[in-house]
């Protein structure tokens, strides 16, 4: 652990002296105060390696896999961990799997699903989603109201402690560091922890990255670009609440508004459009953004949509079978985490209580079989032709296509 942050009494002064430069977090200013542009910085410029080291893949949250899902599943391997898995997982190089559990632990798994390393946080269990950022670090923010970082070795880099309010969402920057909103705050931290600008941030429900911006979607739908040393400045509105799926692409943001149309909003013009209109399903909080201005949503009930780049529907795929469909209205509509597509139109998707599956750019439907799990709460790509989902039992599964061609169930794992 770095030398700089050995104690809670430590980590506190540290942070009160990050605070007095930026200034107050409760003053109520409106504009975000940098630290002194003179001081030395280390600079990483680019984004963080692996299958999946945010949720939703990358700054952008296109839900775009940066590899080829499987054409075929068959489950490789379960492995279990000690406590609940209440949040998703985040895939770095090589296939390692990063897991948060309600035990107040992170863990590390290997490609072949054994344990690399356990970390303890001290500080309560995760409550959001590991993220690992632009120089490899594992981020974190602990019901403790800390935001921790750990080696890929395993070891503490520093832990900060944060000011009170909701965490609403963590964005690894391009330097390795990282903005957090938090209750109407946006705080960015270089990736030594110190804070470097804050800003007001209104109710967060998204942040994107895009260049050297980031962006910022609240749940009541207002847009803005915040540049650290620039008051945020508001690009425009989506007409709606932002209930899901919120992506960037080609300084567009995409996002779901009242559960019923997706919309587009550009940065530059602030023109707001209308992608898809939709008056019969209510859609859950899955949007990806495939290759061609393809776009595929997932409705409450289970069904998968795509639509081209003009809005125009060319597929339409039931992700349960007809009998789970019919007695929608009697359960819960539970969606699971947001599915993945690659370039090539797959996607990949995990439903409660039902097999693992993709779908085929055609719109044939593969299942991984004994895949099952009642709540998933994580679904990543882990490699080429590999999938990896998290349970809220406590169970991480991977599936790849060599397993399925082999037939085999799978080794099973316990810790």
């Amino acid at each position: 652990m770095s030398s700089r942050f050995r104690s809670p009494g430590a980590i506190t002064a540290v942070f009160a002296v990050s605070l007095a430069a930026v200034g107050s977090l409760d003053s109520g200013s409106s504009w975000a105060k940098p630290t002194d542009p003179n001081l030395p910085q280390r600079i990483t410029v680019g984004v963080a390696r692996g299958s999946m080291p945010m949720p939703r893949v990358d700054p952008t949250r296109r839900s775009r896999s940066r590899v080829t899902l499987p054409r075929s599943l068959g489950v490789e391997w379960r492995t279990r961990v000690p406590g609940q898995i209440d949040r998703g997982i985040a895939v770095g190089e090589g296939g390692s799997i990063v897991v948060a559990t309600s035990a107040g632990q992170i863990l590390q798994l290997d490609a072949a699903g054994k344990v690399e390393w356990t970390f303890r946080t001290g500080s309560g269990a995760a409550t959001t989603d590991p993220v690992i950022t632009a120089d490899g670090a594992r981020g974190f923010v602990t019901s403790g109201n800390e935001w921790i970082t750990v080696e890929p070795n395993g070891k503490e880099r520093y832990r900060v402690a944060l000011p009170s309010g909701s965490v609403r969402d963590v964005l690894p920057t391009a330097d390795g560091g990282a903005v957090l909103a938090i209750g109407r705050e946006l705080l960015r931290f270089e990736r030594d922890g110190m804070l470097r600008s804050r800003a007001r941030g209104g109710n967060t429900m998204a942040l994107l990255a895009d260049r050297t911006d980031t962006v910022i979607v609240t749940v009541e739908g207002t847009v803005s670009v915040w540049r650290s040393v620039n008051v945020p400045t508001t690009s425009g509105r989506l007409g709606g609440r932002a209930t899901g799926g919120i992506a960037l692409h080609d300084r567009r943001v995409f996002a779901i508004v009242d559960a019923s149309r997706v919309v587009t909003l550009d940065l530059d013009s602030h023109e707001l459009a209308t992608l898809v209109g939709n008056g019969t399903h209510q859609l859950s909080n899955s949007l990806a953004l495939g290759s061609g201005g393809q776009l595929t949503t997932v409705t409450d009930d289970g069904v998968l949509l795509r639509h081209d780049r003009r809005g125009k529907e060319v597929l339409r795929v039931a992700l349960e079978p007809l009998d789970a469909l019919a007695d929608a209205g009697s359960r819960s509509r539970v969606s699971g985490p947001p599915l993945i597509v690659d370039s090539s139109g797959t996607a990949a998707f995990v439903r409660p209580g039902l097999d693992v599956g993709v779908v085929l750019g055609n719109g044939e439907l593969r299942a991984g079989p004994n895949s099952a799990c009642g709540e998933p709460v994580g679904l990543s790509p882990t490699g080429r032709d590999g999938i990896a989902i998290a349970c809220r039992a406590g169970i991480v599964v991977r599936l790849s296509a060599k397993r399925a061609s082999t037939g085999d169930g799978g080794a099973s794992r316990r810790l």
